[in-house]
């Protein structure tokens, strides 16, 4: 629970505010945000002249490797298991009720007009009622409630993960999450996954208690190499959800198979790792033996 304070801003002087934790240390700077709900945050850089923690070192006994996808959001493997950890679908559930919201919006009143200001260029003027910002600061609550319920959720998932004791290190993959919303079958299913925002949070998490974040290069076939002897499968589309190994004949999850894979990453060697870099694909398709 937060508890009632001021925070002193220069030229303005003490705001009234709702601090969620006591400050140790300098404050830096305040940056201020105002949500379209008309919510005001205030974010607070503090520096606790702490020094900083020296990260563990990479230890493939404590790894865990994270597969990030649509239907499971997560499934992390690490030398205990598998966890596989479902997408909550916070816009899914929110759908119906953006659709009325919408629609209601789109019913009220909103008049557009074109005028010449005294440089001669064409400025809109937009005039709405009062029923439509009505409408319109309820349709932005609602989005405001998905978002903070995803962050929420990504919170106690990192949470967790970041204090796991048995795991020092996280490998993730290099996804091109700018190309993989552009996609109008998938936009929606990876918006609502919040992957971004989870790497960006266990990054800092991690770093704050000293442990590492290893990002596998983008063209590493993390969902179509066999996790028992390397084999690579080189047709996967992407209905096959399991699949199995021609070499070994072991069954495989696409997703668990694809943990297990990023877990072994920090066992290539530098030269490996190269050709799975971010800026060029695999120059050789043989398999690696972990």
């Amino acid at each position: 629970m937060g508890t009632k304070g001021h925070i002193v801003f220069p030229k303005i002087g003490p705001v009234k505010a709702i601090l969620h934790r006591r400050f140790t240390g300098t404050v830096k700077t305040v940056t201020v945000v105002r949500e379209a709900s008309g919510k005001y945050y205030a974010s607070v850089l503090v520096d606790d002249a702490q020094p900083k923690v020296v990260p563990d070192t990479v230890n493939f006994e404590r790894t865990a490797g994270i597969d990030a996808g649509i239907k499971t959001a997560f499934t992390v493997a690490s030398q205990g298991g598998t966890e596989k950890i479902d997408n909550p679908t916070f816009l899914k559930k929110y759908s119906e009720q953006l659709k009325k919201q919408q629609k209601r919006l789109a019913r009220c009143l909103r008049i557009v007009n074109v005028k010449e200001n005294e440089k001669g260029e064409k400025v809109k003027e937009v005039t709405v009622s009062k029923r439509y910002e009505k409408v319109r600061k309820e349709l932005v609550r609602t989005h405001e409630r998905i978002r903070h319920c995803r962050k929420n959720w990504i919170d106690q998932i990192t949470h967790r993960l970041v204090n796991d004791s048995q795991v020092t290190t996280y490998v993730i993959e290099d996804l091109n999450l700018k190309g993989m919303v552009k996609n109008h079958h998938l936009a929606r299913a990876v918006s609502d996954v919040g992957i971004g925002n989870f790497y960006r949070t266990l990054q800092y998490k991690l770093k704050a208690v000293g442990k590492n974040l290893i990002v596998a290069g983008r063209w590493y076939p993390s969902s179509k190499r066999c996790p028992e002897c390397g084999a690579k499968k080189e047709r996967l589309t992407l209905k096959e959800r399991e699949w199995r190994c021609a070499q070994c004949g072991h069954e495989h999850d696409r997703d668990e198979a694809a943990a297990r894979n990023l877990r072994h990453w920090v066992r290539l060697s530098e030269s490996d790792k190269h050709r799975y870099g971010r800026n060029g694909r695999a120059l050789e398709k043989e398999a690696i033996p972990f």
